[in-house]
């Protein structure tokens, strides 16, 4: 009779199919390097995720005080244009200062309602030919544009911009959780922001997209609903229009001119990996405020004054995983976005995040832009994160007027079970 012994058994079985390999680690404890790295393989390829983050600087030229700049148009085809040619299509899009509309005296919309949004849109489905869609585009109350800003060959001085926070998603991919009320939510509109208190926001209106645009309305996310009085542009009106429901968090700005204007830190998701049901995702999409003068000349936290927006999205992962967190989370909390920490000091690894977000580990960062996973103590999950394949975007030279997307990089990369 043969002796059976494990080195045997896997020197026999070395060319099985790449999908038995994590079968075989976990049976017969084989050593060898060739099934140990196809499992992990496999492994990351089943329950990884990709993820693209950029802040869009709106819909104004770059740089914004330039009737010469590059327009928003040029920026975002520019981006629909990197995923053709590199076959890369995110599976999460996260964008920060993204356009919703702008209202200009004289002439209305400027920009109509999600005109710019679908723009990218567009390209992305051209791209990748998928529809992706919108989980939310939510905003603050609507702020004025400086007198030098341009959007193309037009002055935006006199205008009214409203948006911020957008996630766009695969839904091959991905299913959005969050796309109504739970028991006990109130929606709040952009117009009647609570402070200091985790709310689930609606997304700005679809009342008003251009004419040729109309369609980008049936992909936000959420049943169609209609605003009560004082919950949108009175001037405008409203519509029935998609909930674009997502969680956030809102406290006075302590930056820019207008300080008593409301500011959204992050914004929460929840989603399920529809090929792997069962396994979902946390991600909030991060835009940080900060206090500007200090932090901008030494990198480090400002003496004796409280770092708000940082405590704000503290808050708010706080409460969310506290209520959404259970076994079926696979990876710890992700934070992901514009983080405005300014480059470090020489031999420095970004001191201000470490002692701003002390329950995460940096995966990786550019700049100011950047991710962070929740540590494993704080938040058990079902496997840890990292993040793979981290590509500065377009380019470590990201400024150039020739290939830019924004006034500063964004970042592209997968998180996945095990590093690469």
């Amino acid at each position: 009779m043969h002796h059976f012994d494990d080195k045997d058994f896997c020197m026999r079985n070395l060319c099985r199919p790449l999908i038995l390999a994590s079968l075989l680690l976990s049976l017969t404890g084989c050593p060898d390097p060739v099934v140990r790295d196809s499992a992990a393989a496999l492994d990351r390829e089943q329950f990884g995720i990709s993820v693209l983050s950029v802040n869009l600087l709106d819909a104004l030229n770059t740089p914004r005080a330039s009737s010469t700049g590059v327009p928003w148009q040029t920026r975002y085809t520019r981006i629909s244009d990197w995923m053709t040619q590199t076959g890369n299509f995110p599976d999460v899009i996260v964008l920060q200062e993204a356009p919703g509309y702008w209202s200009c005296a004289g002439n209305g919309r400027q920009l109509p309602d999600y005109a710019a949004i679908d723009f990218l849109l567009d390209g992305i489905r051209m791209a990748s030919g998928e529809q992706y869609r919108v989980a939310y585009l939510i905003g603050g109350t609507p702020h004025g544009s400086h007198g030098s800003d341009w959007m193309g060959t037009a002055s935006v001085g006199g205008c009214s911009t409203q948006g911020e926070r957008a996630l766009l998603y695969r839904p091959s991919r991905l299913r959005n959780v969050i796309t109504s009320p739970g028991s006990g939510d109130t929606v709040v509109s952009a117009y009647q922001i609570p402070l200091q208190s985790t709310y689930l926001a609606r997304s700005l209106q679809c009342c008003h997209p251009a004419a040729d645009r109309t369609d980008v309305c049936s992909v936000i996310d959420g049943p169609l609903s209609t605003p009560m009085a004082g919950e949108y542009e009175g001037a405008i009106g409203t519509c029935a229009t998609p909930l674009g429901a997502a969680f956030a968090r809102s406290r006075l700005a302590t930056q820019g001119e207008n300080r008593q204007r409301p500011t959204t830190d992050a914004v929460f998701t929840r989603f399920e990996l529809v090929n792997q049901p069962g396994n979902f995702v946390h991600i909030y999409n991060v835009h940080r405020g900060w206090n500007q003068d200090w932090e901008d000349r030494h990198h480090t936290p400002a003496p004796q004054v409280e770092d708000f927006g940082s405590q704000n999205i503290n808050a708010l992962v706080t409460d969310m995983e506290g209520r959404f967190r259970r076994g079926d989370v696979l990876y710890p909390p992700i934070l992901v976005g514009d983080f405005n920490v300014g480059l470090p000091a020489p031999g420095e690894t970004f001191p201000l995040l470490t002692s701003y977000f002390p329950r995460f580990d940096i995966g990786d960062f550019f700049r100011i832009d950047g991710v962070m996973f929740g540590k494993a103590a704080d938040f058990p999950s079902k496997r840890p994160a990292y993040a793979n394949l981290m590509q500065h975007m377009p380019s470590d030279n990201c400024e150039d007027p020739a290939t830019l997307w924004s006034d500063h990089c964004g970042i592209y990369f997968r998180v996945e079970p095990s590093r690469r």
